[in-house]
């Protein structure tokens, strides 16, 4: 009964396995960074398969001066499943994550 079990289960595990599905190592064509010893950074890389990021982080004053926040603001470019070339920048801080790019439908006016 234990081996008509196990069979079951191995048959089960085989059948739901991805088939044809081999992964590729995508290879980093380009990867630089810097820091600060505050947190402030600035980041940039890309990919074989034509990704392409940057991203920035620096310190601003809160609206009382006694403290600092990180903000960040950046940017990616990948290829869609149907070819598109695709743009996004975007920036966080202290009104929230905003992202724009083409593909990003607007909002009508009102």
């Amino acid at each position: 009964m234990r081996i008509v079990l196990v069979l079951a289960a191995l048959v089960a595990v085989s059948v739901a396995a991805p088939q044809g599905f081999v992964s590729t190592p995508i290879p980093v064509l380009q990867f630089d960074e810097s820091r600060d010893e505050f947190g402030q950074f600035a980041l940039t890389y890309r990919t074989g398969n034509g990704i392409s990021v940057t991203r920035e982080g620096s310190l601003k004053p809160t609206a009382d001066g006694k403290d600092h926040v990180l903000i960040q603001s950046g940017s990616q470019t990948y290829e869609s499943p149907n070819g598109e070339k695709i743009t996004e920048t975007w920036t966080a801080d202290e009104n929230g994550y905003i992202v724009e790019g083409d593909h990003i439908p607007k909002a009508s006016k009102a």
